[in-house]
C-alpha cells in the first residue's frame, strides 16, 4: 500500500476550513447576541442582563470577516491543491525508463 505524503496537507486545509467555519459561527452569535442586548436596553435602560450579553458580544466580535475569509481562502487553496495533486498523480502517473 503506497503512502501518500500529500495527506498532511490535505488534512490541513480540511482544519483550516473547519477553523473558518468555527469563527464564523462566533461571529454570527456576536451579532446575534448585540442585537439582542440593544433591543433588551432599549426596553429597560438598566439591565445587568443586557450589559453581559452586550460585553460577552463585543468579545465576540473581536474576529473579523477579513481573518475568517483568508483562513476560508487557505483551507480551500490547500484542499484543492491536494486533491489535484492526487489527480494528476493518477491522470499521468511518472514514466518508468
Amino acid at each position: 500500500m503506497p503512502r501518500r505524503s500529500g495527506s498532511l496537507v490535505l488534512y490541513l486545509g480540511l482544519g483550516l476550513l473547519l477553523l473558518a467555519l468555527f469563527l464564523m459561527v462566533l461571529r454570527y452569535l456576536g451579532v446575534v447576541f448585540a442585537t439582542s442586548a440593544k433591543a433588551q436596553l432599549a426596553l429597560q435602560a438598566d439591565n445587568a442582563e443586557a450589559l453581559v450579553l452586550l460585553h460577552l458580544a463585543q468579545i465576540l466580535n473581536w474576529v473579523r470577516w477579513r481573518w475568517i475569509a483568508d483562513i476560508l481562502a487557505a483551507g480551500v487553496l490547500l484542499t484543492l491543491w491536494d486533491s489535484l495533486q492526487g489527480l494528476r498523480s493518477r491522470l499521468w502517473p511518472p514514466r518508468q525508463d
